[in-house]
């Protein structure tokens, strides 16, 4: 959708861009689009979370844009993350504003819009929808990633982790920053040995150096990813127990409630932080 003479990539580099809807699972590059947005626009570029901010934020953001315009003609944009977090009152308190042009819309959701966001605004916003990105697409992003950092990867390990992603651009890259520190740490001449069809070797200065360069490849991936699986898996089932512990509280003694309470006091947190 960035492609030259397209109408996206028109609109940023003419800065006459319109509210717009990025739709698309996580990792597919909405929030990247938006910031790419904001460095090339002349307009004040305002990031706003649908999950951590309300209508009060929000009132703040369009009263600083009105007086802005009234100043020296600037105009705003709002990028509203997550936008479909927010609920019809929510997003309602949004339309005025955008009718009368006080604010262009940057809206991202991995929601199908049609259905999430109020259609006043979905009429008023173009939107384009985003697709997981390809594996061939998620190695380039690696190999520009790792050449950042000054690491060298073999072909294997990349479409490896390429694969396992799904198509999500941010978990490939905190799985290959995780591999990277992971390997980093273990510097025995057994680790160093690894043959070189399963390496990425490094010369980073972000990353120790030892007489033998630090090796990893497709099994230390794959050890990550099935480490981060359960890790998740772990915390889905404490908030099963929990749940189990709130329905048990209803049946069981007196003491037994007082007890299942004082746990679920300590589990909760943990489940949710997971």
């Amino acid at each position: 959708i960035t492609a030259p003479d397209r109408p996206l990539r028109r609109s940023i580099e003419t800065d006459q861009l319109s509210s717009v809807i990025f739709w698309g699972p996580p990792g597919s590059g909405k929030t990247t689009l938006a910031h790419l947005i904001a460095r090339h626009t002349k307009a004040e570029f305002v990031p706003f979370s649908a999950v951590t901010s309300g209508v009060p934020e929000l009132r703040t953001i369009i009263k600083a844009a009105e007086q802005r315009r009234s100043i020296n003609g600037r105009r705003t944009i709002l990028f509203v993350d997550e936008i479909h977090r927010w609920n019809k009152a929510q997003q309602d308190a949004l339309l005025p504003d955008v009718e009368r042009g006080t604010v262009r819309l940057i809206g991202a959701t991995t929601e199908n819009p049609f259905f999430y966001v109020n259609s006043p605004l979905v009429s008023r916003s173009q939107i384009f929808e985003l697709k997981p990105l390809a594996p061939e697409d998620i190695v380039v992003l690696l190999r520009r990633g790792l050449g950042v950092l000054g690491v060298k990867a073999d072909e294997d390990a990349l479409s490896f982790l390429a694969t396992a992603c799904d198509g999500d651009a941010r978990r490939a890259a905190h799985s290959a920053d995780s591999s990277c520190r992971g390997v980093a740490s273990d510097t025995s001449p057994t680790r160093a040995r690894r043959s070189a069809g399963e390496r990425i070797s490094t010369g980073s200065p972000r990353i120790p150096s030892s007489p033998q360069v630090p090796i990893i490849g497709h099994t230390d991936v794959r050890r990550m990813l099935l480490a981060q699986k359960s890790f998740v898996e772990g915390g889905l089932a404490l908030e099963l127990f929990c749940a189990r512990l709130v329905d048990e509280q209803h049946t069981g003694s007196a003491e037994e409630s007082a007890a299942a309470k004082r746990l679920l006091e300590v589990l909760i947190p943990i489940a949710k932080s997971w």
